[in-house]
C-alpha cells in the first residue's frame, strides 16, 4: 500500500550535525504514514557515510546521482520516484517540528480544494538557536497569498506539502531555475487550486553563511524577479508590486553597504 506522504530531501556535501538533525526531525514525526526519500546529489564521502548510516531505516529510501545535478533536477528525480499522494519538502539543514506532517495532513483532509500548503516558520542560526520571525510577512489564506505572488514568495520551501499528481502534470520544477525554483513552481501551481499556510510554527529554517553572502543573495534575487514576472501574467501589478520590484533591482545593482542604507530609507518612508 502506498504511503499518504512522501517527504523529499536533496543532499549535497552537508555538515554532519545539521544533516542528522534535519533527518531525525522527519523520523520523529507523530504522523506515521509516510516514506522518506533522500537523494544524494553526488556528495563527498563524509556526507555519503552519514546517509548510509540510515539505510536500514524502513522509512527511508536512498537515491543517488552518479554526478552532481543540482537541487532542481535532484528534486524532480526524487519526486518522480515517490509513491505518496502528497509531497512534503524538507531541506537538508532545516528542522520540522514533530507534529508538522500530522497537522498538515489533518488540514488537507478538511480542505480538499487546497493543493499547496505551507506553515509558519522561524529562522535560526548558531547565534539565534531558538529562532526569530522571518522578514517575509506571514500570509494565511488563498486570497492574500495569490495577491502577494508578484511581490514575494509567501511560502517557506521546507514547510510545503503539495499534490504529486499536479506537480507531474505541470512538469515539475523548472530546470532552468538554479535558485527560486520553488517560487516559480508555486506561481504555476496556484493557477490550478488554492494555497494556504497553517498559522502555527512547524518548521525552523536554518540560515547559513552561504545563504546570506552577497553573491548568493544577488543570484537568488535575480531568479526571484524572473518568477515575479511570470506571476504578472496571471495577477495584476499593484503599487506594492512595483515597490518590491524596485527594492529587488536596487539590491542586485548596488554594493552591499549602499544597498543596506537605501533599504533602511525605503522602509522608513513606507
Amino acid at each position: 500500500m502506498s504511503p499518504k506522504i512522501s517527504v523529499v530531501l536533496s543532499v549535497y556535501n552537508e555538515a554532519e550535525g545539521p544533516l542528522r538533525e534535519s533527518i531525525e526531525s522527519i523520523l520523529t514525526q507523530t504522523q506515521s504514514d509516510f516514506e522518506f526519500l533522500i537523494i544524494d546529489d553526488a556528495s563527498d564521502q563524509k556526507t555519503a557515510s552519514v546517509l548510509e548510516s540510515y539505510r536500514a531505516n524502513d522509512k527511508i529510501r536512498l537515491l543517488k546521482n552518479s554526478e552532481n545535478q543540482g537541487l532542481t533536477k535532484s528534486l524532480n528525480r526524487a519526486i518522480r520516484e515517490a509513491h505518496g499522494e502528497w509531497i512534503a519538502r524538507q531541506d537538508s539543514d532545516d528542522v520540522s517540528l514533530p507534529n508538522r506532517l500530522k497537522l498538515q495532513l489533518d488540514y488537507l483532509k478538511t480542505h480538499p480544494d487546497v493543493i499547496l500548503l505551507g506553515t509558519r516558520f522561524l529562522e535560526f542560526s548558531n547565534q539565534t538557536p531558538e529562532g526569530l520571525e522571518p522578514s517575509v510577512p506571514f500570509l494565511e489564506t488563498d486570497e492574500v497569498i495569490k495577491g502577494a505572488l508578484t511581490s514575494f514568495n509567501p511560502f517557506c520551501h521546507s514547510s510545503v506539502i503539495f499534490k504529486k499528481e499536479l506537480f507531474l502534470k505541470l512538469g515539475g520544477y523548472n530546470e532552468t531555475f538554479k535558485y527560486a525554483q520553488d517560487y516559480e513552481l508555486w506561481v504555476r501551481m496556484l493557477n490550478h487550486g488554492r494555497g494556504a499556510n497553517l498559522n502555527e510554527v512547524l518548521v525552523k529554517r536554518r540560515l547559513t553563511e552561504n545563504q546570506i553572502s552577497s553573491g548568493h543573495y544577488k543570484k537568488q534575487l535575480s531568479y526571484s524577479l524572473h518568477a515575479r514576472l511570470l506571476a504578472l501574467k496571471d495577477h495584476p501589478a499593484t503599487k506594492e508590486t512595483l515597490f518590491h520590484f524596485s527594492k529587488s533591482l536596487i539590491a542586485i545593482l548596488l554594493p552591499p553597504l549602499a544597498r543596506f542604507a537605501l533599504k533602511k530609507i525605503l522602509n522608513r518612508r513606507r
